[in-house]
């Protein structure tokens, strides 16, 4: 397999949003689930794939950090857009 077929390549950036109600982790220990604050609007930085996949790359409660690492993820992967689907929710 070549370098260049193995690259994966990216389609665009997501910013979006939404309320965490738990998390799940998987590691060497098993698989469980930690509660979450409740009520706390999330935002989620995404790398979408030609395909549809998505490879999370940072989530957190400021809208404006979300926006500086879309940017961040935009000019490090060489993806042409940043879709914002917040539709204006801000924490």
């Amino acid at each position: 397999m070549s370098a260049q077929s193995a690259q994966q390549v990216w389609s665009h950036v997501e910013i979006d949003s939404g309320f965490v109600t738990s998390i799940t982790v998987i590691d060497n220990t098993g698989r469980r689930t930690i509660p979450y604050a409740a009520g706390r609007l999330t935002f989620f930085v995404d790398l979408i794939d030609a395909r549809g996949a998505r490879l999370s790359m940072w989530s957190g409660r400021n809208y404006q950090l979300a926006q500086y690492e879309a940017e961040a993820c935009k000019r490090d992967f060489g993806v042409a857009e940043i879709a914002d689907l917040t539709r204006g929710a801000r924490a």
